[in-house]
């Protein structure tokens, strides 16, 4: 992985843990960690202190050296600086090299409460009793909870909508969320996961997020569904009813943007989450696709 130095030269920063990388930010507080623009130095490990600013500091090149920070801190072509580690999945490495950001989710705003202080849950771990989007699961997943990337899955959303006219939001939540969750609690599905040819047959890695954006998939309901001609940008899956399941909490911490569909949803939405640091936006073109977005699938689907 790499990263942007100080000096704004990429950073190469090894991986410690099979399937993640470390991401480094720097700090403007002792931590255990160093990093210099010199070559011979990079990022090194604090192991001791022979003076108030003096470090003992064994470098990932394998190099010890006791340096005195405030003197190489300030010290052009060095500048030595405190930083921190933290692990960056694979999967979102991967996914964010598609421009993917987000991971989406569409509720009722009922369950917004429960949300913000519990995260989004999978129906199974949910204690306060709310109003279930998808109240069959015939994907039999009931332990997970379900995700689209970047955009929502709309032909399920119109269906939800119909029942309860203005009363669903989408929640955009940061790719980072996928960070916090083992890679075998997370499955990808190139389509419907309630399909009868993908039900219990979700894949882990990036392989099966690969398959999520492959050049041409068959939809549920049969059509053949090609990128090229839905002139899809790389972030959105070829499928637009494809999936993403989550063995786990989505902590809300990682709720970025609540998009509502009018003013008088923004104000309901505003009221209750009061003090989250949260955007809401009115954004009517999340709720159904804009031209040119799977518009030939459009066409093909009605048609058939």
């Amino acid at each position: 992985m790499q990263n942007e130095s100080k000096t704004g030269k990429k950073v190469s920063v090894t991986a410690e843990k099979e399937n993640t990388m470390r991401k480094i930010t720097r700090s403007l507080t002792t931590t255990t960690h160093v990093y210099s623009d010199h070559p011979n130095w990079g990022l090194g490990e604090i192991v001791g202190w022979t003076g108030s600013d003096a470090l003992d500091i064994i470098f990932e090149n394998g190099k010890r050296c006791q340096l005195n920070y405030k003197y190489y801190h300030a010290k052009k072509g060095i500048e030595l600086c405190y930083v921190r580690l933290s692990d960056v999945s694979q999967l979102v490495v991967f996914l964010r090299e598609r421009s993917v950001r987000h991971l989406v989710h569409f509720t009722h705003i009922d369950n917004l409460t429960s949300i913000v202080k519990q995260g989004v849950l999978p129906r199974t771990s949910v204690k306060e009793k709310g109003i279930v989007s998808d109240d069959m699961r015939l994907d039999g997943n009931e332990e997970y909870g379900c995700f689209s990337l970047t955009y929502p899955n709309y032909l399920m959303l119109y269906q939800k909508r119909k029942k309860n006219p203005g009363q669903y939001i989408i929640l955009m939540i940061d790719i980072e969320a996928l960070s916090e969750i083992k890679e075998e609690g997370i499955l990808f599905f190139p389509g419907n996961a309630a399909r009868s040819d993908l039900r219990g047959k979700g894949g882990h890695g990036t392989t099966a997020i690969e398959a999520m954006f492959a050049d041409k998939i068959f939809s549920k309901d049969g059509v053949s569904i090609r990128r090229e001609e839905q002139h899809l940008e790389s972030q959105y899956t070829t499928d637009p009813q494809a999936e993403v399941q989550v063995k786990s909490a989505i902590p809300a911490k990682y709720i970025r943007t609540i998009y509502v569909e009018d003013n008088e949803m923004k104000s309901k939405v505003k009221a209750l989450i009061s003090g989250a640091d949260i955007m809401i936006e009115v954004n009517a073109n999340m709720f159904w696709p804009e031209y040119p977005l799977w518009d030939d699938y459009e066409k093909k689907r009605k048609v058939k």
